[in-house]
């Protein structure tokens, strides 16, 4: 897994994480609202007990605070 901030300003961050393919995040949270959009491959979400698969130009937003792992 790679990380890399493109913005930071005040509460709002932009961070493009690339992982390599069957890399995983194991579940966290954030301390403010996120939103998650793949830009290349798919990706398995999975929140509050459900699985979202999520393709290029899909976008799904996730309150603070939500435990969630990809």
């Amino acid at each position: 897994r790679t990380a890399r901030t493109l913005l930071k300003s005040g509460p709002l961050r932009m961070t493009l994480i690339a992982l390599a393919p069957g890399g995983s995040l194991p579940e966290h949270s954030a301390a403010g609202p996120i939103t998650v959009q793949p830009l290349r491959g798919r990706l398995r979400l999975s929140l509050e007990g459900a699985a979202h698969d999520l393709a290029p130009g899909t976008v799904m937003s996730i309150g603070a605070r939500v435990r969630h792992a990809v």
